[in-house]
């Protein structure tokens, strides 16, 4: 299950994996139109092959998943939340690079 690279939430997915995995799960908010999420998705890829199999790494678009960032009340882009046992325990926005994302997520394994 674990591929180095960023796994896609959806609104279809998204109970499951937080319900089913227990290790920590890394999400990164993104927007298609975000240029500094363009630029923190290489710095958020290239922590995932570091991360895992210690974290889940995973990201949700918000142009097509609107209902996930409601419910977390999300609005920025990028932000990147960390949920233990289906609750939310880390939040941090803006642009981070690889080693800021590896320090930040790595106080909560």
């Amino acid at each position: 299950m674990f591929t180095g690279h960023p796994f896609k939430l959806s609104s279809r997915n998204f109970d499951l994996i937080l319900a089913h995995t227990d290790i920590p799960i890394a999400v990164m908010f993104w927007k298609i139109d975000c240029p500094t999420c363009k630029t923190m998705e290489t710095a958020y890829q290239q922590a995932a092959s570091h991360l895992e199999p210690w974290v889940r790494v995973t990201r949700v678009n918000m142009n097509q998943e609107r209902a996930i960032p409601g419910l977390y009340k999300v609005d920025d882009a990028p932000t990147l939340l960390v949920f233990k046992n289906e609750q939310e325990v880390g939040r941090v926005s803006g642009l981070l690079t690889t080693n800021e994302i590896m320090r930040w997520v790595s106080q909560y394994v």
